[in-house]
């Protein structure tokens, strides 16, 4: 329980970050191939709702549909260490 509080404390600004530079880049992206939400929503087969949701930066959203939006997109998703592995702080 304890653990709970402290992990959310410090990781909240970490996530809401990355959120909104992944929010960014579906909404810039969709924009520059004058898409509609619901044109992309057709295309990469998730409803308009999920959509406007990634885009607002919903922070539960699907993984899965995330990554069918951003192939629809041409987009992809990186994961990239901050330290070298083996390395610690």
């Amino acid at each position: 329980m304890h653990d709970h509080a402290c992990h959310a404390s410090w990781e909240a600004p970490i996530v809401q970050t990355s959120i909104d530079a992944l929010r960014l880049s579906v909404v810039r992206a969709r924009k520059a191939q004058n898409l509609r939400q619901q044109d992309l929503a057709d295309l990469a087969n998730v409803s308009c709702r999920f959509l406007s949701d990634l885009e607002n930066g919903k922070a539960t959203v699907e993984l899965h549909k995330v990554l069918q939006v951003l192939h629809t997109l041409g987009l992809e998703l990186q994961v990239v260490s901050r330290t070298p592995l083996g390395k610690t702080s």
